[in-house]
């Protein structure tokens, strides 16, 4: 190990209480200042992919004050945000638009101009952008969805007045079409599998969550979950990983009265539910590194509606708040939070308020890294004593505990001393894995003190750190003395 001295102390290191101090575990360590991406009066009705680049690209319905609504399109490739407009919808018209991205990173955009047309596909070509109409009947009910799959086939899903689902895909240039007799309320999703089966969830006329695949040409349904607090929400969301499970968030109840946020997973043996926390609006599923499971969602509450973010590890679900308002004048404003995951980060784009000056809303967007600080990893300091003096020798350790994966980090250690100076006192030493399902003590550090250091007391703090990652469990900051005799 490497040993910097500090200037309050020869070189002292994780010295601190003989009891065990047990690491705070975060989970998003560091959230972004939230970033305008369109600044004009009104309500945002957005969707929001990431491409294979990690680019961001976003589909929204712009509703502004006085005037008529538009559909645009934003996306972060440039380095900054850009924004463009597709089309000027009429007065009172328009759904929230979906968006996906094909394998050339183009943005594919589904959107309903209005109700008694087919929905309108967008497809940038790289130049310009695509418009035409769906090949769809008309009369249609609710936001039309769209999927691209790895062959880059479209696939669009929407529902009909007379409580059909409609079912639309593209190859190549041809279209296909196919109607399900559902007696469905809503289309909340729609995903397609390696096999090329497409999997869509719905809300039936008795208020339960319904998925429907098509199989062969026929139609089959199951039951993925009834109501058990009066109704489920509209804002479903569902998403399929490269292992074909399928992910489902989804809100039961009617807020503010009770919410609560489900997970549901069908990895092929049928659907498992697990409760999350409570709810409100807005429930939005993503995947991330190793499969894991992200969701954000807005708690809604009589007065108030807050952000949360929530992520799934082998121990369980954890949940934080989303600080959207911490960074300035922005604050939440018409409960519309929308997700994306990449392989590090969770993109979250929202409407917020402007607090300041005459107010109004704005579309903006915050990202913070997945997950816990080390996931699937407890961690203590576990010390000889919280007392010293001229010649004792501190002997550090770090015990450990480990899920089912393995880990490997290496240690930083600041001391805080009687004058007030915090000094790092041992570079980061040397990276040690522990395996699997492993509860080990595992030495960090230790040092005989030689009587030239300061007396009185002093505070550590350490870190345990991923040299990939950079992800991080912080430990407890702790007292302890020294004199020198």
């Amino acid at each position: 190990m490497n040993i910097r001295k500090a200037p309050c102390f020869a070189a002292i290191s994780l010295a601190c209480l003989s009891m065990a101090l047990a690491a705070a575990v975060g989970f998003c360590a560091e959230w972004s200042t939230p970033l305008v991406i369109d600044q004009r009066d009104g309500d945002y009705y957005a969707s929001v992919v990431v491409d294979s680049d990690e680019d961001l690209h976003v589909a929204y319905l712009y509703v502004p004050q006085f005037g008529a609504p538009e559909i645009d399109y934003a996306s972060n490739a440039s380095g900054s945000w850009h924004t463009e407009k597709l089309e000027e919808l009429p007065m009172l018209a328009g759904t929230r638009p979906d968006i996906a991205v094909n394998s050339d990173r183009e943005p594919v955009i589904v959107y309903s101009a209005y109700s008694a047309d087919p929905p309108k596909l967008a497809v940038f070509g790289g130049r310009f952008w695509d418009i035409s109409d769906c090949p769809a009947l008309e009369m249609q009910h609710g936001a039309p969805l769209v999927f691209v799959d790895r062959d880059d086939n479209i696939h669009v899903a929407f529902g009909y007045a007379d409580k059909s689902i409609q079912y639309v895909w593209k190859t190549g240039i041809h279209w296909q079409r196919s109607i399900f007799q559902a007696n469905a309320a809503e289309v909340t999703g729609i995903v397609v599998d390696s096999s090329r089966v497409p999997h869509i969830t719905y809300l039936n006329r008795e208020g339960k969550l319904m998925c429907a695949t098509l199989t062969d040409g026929e139609w089959g349904t199951e039951l993925v979950v009834s109501p058990t607090y009066g109704m489920l929400g509209l804002w479903d969301s569902l998403a399929i990983d490269d292992q074909d499970n399928m992910r489902l968030a989804y809100l039961d109840g009617t807020p503010p009265l009770k919410s609560e946020l489900f997970y549901a997973e069908d990895s092929g043996q049928g659907w498992e539910i697990e409760p999350v926390e409570d709810g409100g609006i807005w429930a939005q599923v993503g995947i991330g590194r190793s499969y894991t499971a992200q969701i954000a969602h807005v708690q809604s509450y009589t007065q108030q509606d807050r952000t949360r973010y929530a992520f799934r590890d082998d121990v369980g679900w954890h949940s934080e708040t989303i600080p959207l308002e911490r960074h300035g004048q922005w604050s939440l404003a018409s409960r519309m939070t929308v997700m994306a995951t990449d392989s590090e980060y969770v993109h979250v784009v929202y409407s917020g308020e402007d607090t300041t000056n005459d107010g109004g809303n704005a579309l903006l967007y915050i990202r913070g890294k997945q997950g816990k600080s080390l996931p699937d990893v407890s961690a203590e300091l576990v010390l000889n004593d919280d007392s010293f003096k001229m010649h004792d020798t501190i002997v550090v350790s770090a015990h450990v505990v480990t899920g089912k994966h393995e880990v490997s980090v290496e240690a930083k250690v600041w001391v805080k001393c009687p004058n007030g100076e915090n000094v790092s006192v041992l570079d980061p030493c040397s990276i040690f894995t522990i395996g699997p399902l492993a509860d080990a003590i595992v030495p960090v550090y230790e040092y005989t003190f030689a009587g030239t250091e300061g007396p009185g007391q002093y505070e550590i703090s350490a870190r345990l750190i991923d040299p990939i990652t950079g992800e991080e469990i912080s430990l407890d900051s702790a007292p302890f003395h020294f004199s020198a005799f």
